[in-house]
C-alpha cells in the first residue's frame, strides 16, 4: 500500500489515454501528404498526442507525490523517477522522458511544431502509452 495513492485517479488518467489512442490509432492510415494538407488532422493527431502526454505527466506526478520523493521541477524527471522506483523500466522511463520536451513543444511552441515529428509519433509512440499504462496498472494492482 502508498498512502496517498489515489488508485481512481490515476486510473482516470489512463482511460484517458485509451481514449486518445482509439482516435489517433484512426488517423494512422493517413498518409503524410494528406496528414500535412488538413489542419482537421494533424490538429486533431497534435492534441491527442498532447492529451497523452499530459496524461502520462499528470500520472507521474501523482504517484511520485504519493510515494512521498520530492517532486522534480521539470515533467521529463518525474518519468526518470518513475525508473528509479522502479514502476517503469528505467530503459523504457529514459526513452519517454523525452515526451515532456515535445508536449512543451505542442502547447508552447505550437508555431515552430514540425509535423513530421507529428507524422511520426503518430506512426511510431502509441504503444509508449500503451506500455506506460501496463507498467502503472501492474503498480497499482500490486499497491491495492
Amino acid at each position: 500500500m502508498v498512502p496517498g495513492l489515489d488508485r481512481e485517479r490515476v486510473t482516470k488518467h489512463l482511460e484517458d489515454i485509451s481514449s486518445s489512442l482509439r482516435i489517433l490509432e484512426s488517423l494512422k492510415p493517413v498518409s503524410f501528404q494528406q496528414f500535412s494538407e488538413d489542419p482537421k488532422i494533424y490538429w486533431a493527431v497534435e492534441k491527442g498526442l498532447e492529451r497523452c502526454i499530459q496524461n502520462l505527466l499528470d500520472a507521474s506526478a501523482h504517484i511520485v507525490a504519493a510515494l512521498g520523493g520530492p517532486v522534480p521541477d521539470n515533467y521529463g524527471s518525474l518519468l526518470l523517477e518513475l525508473g528509479r522506483s522502479r514502476i517503469l523500466p528505467s530503459d523504457f522511463a529514459a526513452r519517454i522522458a523525452p515526451m515532456a520536451g515535445f508536449r512543451n513543444i505542442l502547447i508552447h511552441e505550437y508555431l515552430e511544431v514540425d509535423l513530421r515529428e507529428v507524422y511520426a509519433a503518430l506512426q511510431d509512440r502509441l504503444d509508449d502509452f500503451r506500455t506506460f499504462a501496463h507498467y502503472v496498472l501492474r503498480f497499482l494492482e500490486a499497491n491495492s
